[in-house]
C-alpha cells in the first residue's frame, strides 16, 4: 500500500505560503510516497516539484486545481492546465484528452467554490464524463473540523465513485493530515487504482485550527512582506 497527499498549495497559489524545495522536504518528513502540488488555475508549482521530486525521494503526480464554474475541480496526471471559468463537463473533457483523471475537491461543501451533489450528478450524466471523473474528495484538511466526512463518504458510494482524502494544506503543517491510500506503490499503480474504485480517504491527524487559520494569516503576510516565514506556524 502507498500513500499520497494530492492536494497541496505553493506559494504558485496566491493563497499557498509554502515553496516548492519546503513542500516536498515535508513530505518526505511525513514519509509520503506521492504528493501533487495543486495550485489554482496554474501548473508551475507542480511542474517545479516534479523537476525536483529526485532530490527529495518524494514521487510528484502532476495537478492542477481548476475553477470551474461549477467548483473546484482536481486534475490529475495533465500535461497542460485547462482553462478556468469553463463548464465542470467541458473541463473533465478536456483532461480526458490528455489522458487524465479529475476528483471533486472538497465537494459538497456550503461555499461557492465546492461542487454540489446535484452538479456531480448531471455532469455524470454526459457520455464519457464518467471515465474522467472518478472520484470526490471524502476527508479535506481544511474542511476536517467543520464537515460530516462519513456523509460525503456514503454519497461518493452512491456515486460509484473512487475517495480520496487529501489535506489541502496552504501550510506546511497541514501537509499529509489527510491521505490518499492505494495499493501498489508507483504513479501507474495510483491512476489504476483511482480508475478501479480502489482507493481509501484516511485521516493521519487533524491539522489544529491555530496553524490553518492565524498561523496561514501570519505566514501569508510574512510572504507579502518578502521576510522569511514563522517556524512555530509550520514552516
Amino acid at each position: 500500500m502507498a500513500y499520497a497527499d494530492l492536494h497541496i498549495h505553493s506559494i504558485y497559489s496566491w493563497d499557498g505560503v509554502a515553496t516548492v524545495p519546503e513542500i516536498l522536504s515535508r513530505a518526505r518528513a511525513r514519509q509520503l510516497d506521492w504528493i501533487a502540488i495543486s495550485d489554482h488555475d496554474t501548473l508551475n508549482g507542480s511542474l517545479e516539484a516534479q523537476q525536483r521530486a529526485e532530490e527529495f525521494g518524494v514521487g510528484v503526480i502532476p495537478s492542477c486545481e481548476v475553477s470551474t464554474r461549477e467548483g473546484h475541480l482536481l486534475t490529475l496526471f495533465i500535461q497542460e492546465a485547462i482553462p478556468a471559468g469553463l463548464s465542470l463537463v467541458e473541463t473533465v473533457r478536456r483532461v480526458a484528452e490528455q489522458g487524465g483523471v479529475c476528483v471533486a475537491a472538497h465537494a459538497f461543501a456550503a461555499d461557492a467554490n465546492s461542487i454540489s451533489l446535484r452538479e456531480l450528478q448531471e455532469a455524470l450524466s454526459h457520455d464519457g464524463v464518467a471515465d474522467a471523473l472518478v472520484g470526490v474528495e471524502v476527508y479535506n484538511g481544511g474542511l476536517a473540523h467543520f464537515r460530516d466526512e462519513a456523509k460525503v463518504a456514503h454519497l461518493t458510494h452512491t456515486l460509484g465513485l473512487a475517495e480520496l482524502g487529501n489535506s489541502d494544506a496552504h501550510v506546511l503543517a497541514a501537509i499529509g493530515c489527510g491521505v490518499t491510500v492505494f495499493p501498489g506503490s508507483s504513479a501507474a499503480d495510483l491512476r489504476a487504482a483511482l480508475l478501479a474504485r480502489q482507493t481509501s480517504a484516511r485521516e493521519v491527524y487533524t491539522a489544529s485550527l491555530w496553524n490553518l487559520g492565524m498561523g496561514w494569516l501570519v505566514n501569508y503576510v510574512l510572504r507579502k512582506l518578502r521576510r522569511r516565514p514563522l517556524q512555530k506556524f509550520g514552516v
